[in-house]
């Protein structure tokens, strides 16, 4: 049951962490696209 719940949690945490990385990663992009240097 234990092993459960932190598999869980486990998995909570590397959705978020993957969410925040897209969102940034997502935003730097869009950045770098409206900027006038880009290709």
């Amino acid at each position: 049951m234990e092993i459960l719940l932190w598999s869980r949690s486990m998995a909570d945490g590397a959705s978020t962490i993957t969410a925040l990385g897209f969102r940034t990663w997502n935003s730097s992009s869009c950045r770098f696209q409206s900027s006038p240097y880009s290709l």
